[in-house]
């Protein structure tokens, strides 16, 4: 397209030269801002001013030689597919990560590393280095370690996180339109997640929740990686270490609490707390975010180390409490079995109300789980139940809906989405379950929380 320009420029001036001689200079100035007029311009015009014949194909040549000079990195970009962001970025691909180094050479010294999928900005080219600035990190990489324009883009648009900040104070609707339900109100310069770009609109995730904004109400870009100094990487690595470690601990606690006597479970609890504090405090000091993700985690292991440690001791108390009564005589299963078998689930089980809960357990007596109560419950009255859990039991049997329940019939609760507790109905609307370690063995009503599924077994 550049040919095309300067040949039909190179045309005027050879037809301006030829009628009106000396304006030469003039016409190629107005013709095309980017001819170089001196010498060209002047070239003509001593052919003209001596009559001469214009040796067209050596001006032509000369023009052409002029359009592949001037196809310079400007024009490249003014006509390239590459987005503005990505105009001056580039993006690390290697293995694992590239040295930063104080000068443009291999020798140089180290202040810092670009890990792979990390971007910069190039701040001047030498050769086969750059010189970047990313994060706290300003120095030179090889040029063969990065990737830039095109391919920085189409790596960058599959990597990067795009991000939306709020170029002023705005809100976010819950649908495609500004008369929709407002969820939020936004501050200025706030950043929200973008989950997708629509016509005029942007759909971002803020506080996990997703809405909708006004595209021409925030400014898009897209966040990377960025570098690290030596001293952040050993920081960060420290933090994350802890953080491991805490979660760790915690986890184990965990499974210590499950099974442990209370002292011993009181003692895991107690080291995944401090574990989790101690990694929260050095993520928060030290400014690493997976850290402090990794420690948060570490804590709420920690929490649940301590919640069961409290089961552990509820335990123990309930043990002591029931050792007289595990001493008592119970009918056994045969007893009841002048009625209909789901009746005689419902009454076998009814006698063991007001015995103790323990996580895991199968003991009617003892202690026993919600499943492993109804494991041994219906064991006993001669009917297999579909696996150890509350989810695999409502795996098995045949569904029915609130309005066919019978004496004998499961009920399944949910808890996060996932089947999390099982009763025995009795009728009448009620239940007989083992309900947690405070309240053992107990009857409740069948819709105390909402229920999940109906199953009949026998």
């Amino acid at each position: 397209m550049r040919k095309l320009v300067i040949r039909t420029t190179a045309c005027c001036v050879l037809s301006t030269c030829l009628v009106i001689g000396g304006a030469v200079l003039g016409s190629a100035k107005n013709t095309d801002a980017d001819l170089p007029t001196v010498g060209i311009a002047g070239l003509l015009s001593d052919y003209c001013a001596t009559d001469s014949k214009l040796p067209s194909a050596g001006v032509t040549l000369t023009l052409d030689e002029y359009a592949v000079l001037s196809a310079d990195t400007d024009l490249i970009n003014s006509v390239s597919k590459v987005s503005e962001e990505y105009r001056s970025l580039v993006i690390a691909q290697v293995d694992g990560y590239v040295n930063v180094r104080a000068a443009a050479n291999e020798n140089a010294e180290v202040v810092g590393k670009l890990y792979n999928n990390a971007a910069a900005t190039i701040l001047e080219k030498a050769n086969d280095w750059y010189k970047i600035t990313s994060g706290n990190v300003i120095g030179y990489v090889k040029k063969d370690c990065v990737v830039e324009g095109e391919e920085a883009q189409m790596v960058g648009e599959s990597i990067g996180t795009r991000i939306a900040t709020a170029g002023g104070a705005l809100q976010i609707y819950a649908a495609m339109d500004p008369s929709s339900e407002v969820l939020f109100n936004v501050e200025p310069n706030e950043t929200m997640k973008v989950l997708e770009e629509l016509d005029g609109f942007v759909r971002v995730m803020y506080a996990d929740k997703e809405g909708y904004v006004l595209k021409d109400s925030v400014n898009l870009s897209t966040k990377f990686s960025q570098a690290e100094t030596l001293e952040e990487e050993a920081a960060r690595i420290q933090a994350e270490e802890a953080a491991a470690k805490a979660l760790a601990e915690a986890e184990a606690a965990k499974e210590a609490a499950k099974a442990a006597e209370a002292k011993e479970a009181a003692e895991a609890a107690e080291n995944a707390r401090k574990a989790a504090e101690a990694a929260a405090k050095a993520a928060e000091q030290l400014k690493a975010e997976e850290a402090a993700q990794a420690a948060r985690e570490a804590a709420e292991a920690a929490e649940a180390a301590e919640a069961a440690r409290q089961e552990a001791a509820e335990r123990e108390e309930e043990k002591e409490q029931s050792s007289s009564k595990s001493s008592e005589s119970y009918n056994s299963a045969e007893s009841y079995s002048n009625s209909s078998k789901g009746q005689q689930i419902a009454n076998y089980a009814l006698q063991f109300v007001g015995n103790p809960y323990s996580w895991g357990g199968t003991s009617l007596t003892n202690g026993a789980d919600c499943s492993g109560f109804v494991l041994s419950v219906f064991n006993d009255c001669g009917v297999s139940v579909a696996g150890r859990t509350a989810a695999a039991q409502s795996t098995g049997g045949t569904s029915i809906s609130a309005g066919q329940l019978q004496p004998g019939d499961l009920v399944f609760y949910t808890s996060g989405g996932r089947v999390s507790h099982v009763a025995i109905y009795i009728g009448d609307g009620q239940i007989v379950h083992a309900a947690n370690s405070r309240k053992g063995i107990i009857v409740s009503s069948y819709n105390y929380q909402t229920p999940y599924k109906f199953v009949r077994y026998y």
